[in-house]
């Protein structure tokens, strides 16, 4: 039986985590890239939640997730981001039965070269404050899914990140 997502999200982000990074290692691997490196944010208040250094390229990776087929439109992207050389975000959709990821989306730019803009959609609290207010998550950005290119699959994905 699937347990609900929303309960345990901390659990499925790291699955989904090890699934991505487990496909990437292979990838590289199977590449003849066998030095390769991998570092975790302890805190996420940089935009990040994992550096992969490969071929002499730093990425500072957002991972995201999305049930394949789902609904949402926006995604929610910190600004610091935009200070890292080589920053990108990566969507991983996943189908729910099986926690298979199906398709990538990729938001960035090629190695060594700044993130695009993020355009200036602010992102607010879910919760309003005694006031029924809102307030703006300044470090956040809301970009439209629609500028994320689809990615099909690891192989494509780790030459978005790594070269050829």
């Amino acid at each position: 039986m699937n347990a609900p997502a929303n309960i345990y999200s901390h659990r499925l982000e790291k699955i989904l985590e090890h699934e991505f990074l487990a496909g990437i290692g292979k990838c590289l691997w199977n590449r003849g890239i066998h030095d390769f490196e991998v570092l975790h944010s302890e805190i996420d208040d940089n935009g990040y939640d994992l550096i992969i250094e490969a071929c002499g390229i730093v990425r500072h990776i957002q991972l995201k997730s999305k049930i394949t087929g789902g609904r949402r439109t926006q995604i929610n992207v910190h600004k610091k981001l935009l200070t890292k050389p080589s920053a990108c975000v990566i969507i991983m959709e996943y189908d729910p039965a099986t926690l298979e990821i199906g398709t990538y989306r990729f938001f960035g730019s090629e190695a060594g070269m700044q993130m695009p803009d993020l355009g200036d959609r602010v992102v607010k609290h879910s919760r309003a404050n005694a006031k029924g207010v809102k307030a703006v998550r300044p470090n956040l950005c809301n970009v439209p899914q629609r500028r994320f290119k689809e990615i099909s699959n690891r192989e494509e994905l780790c030459c978005r990140l790594f070269g050829n």
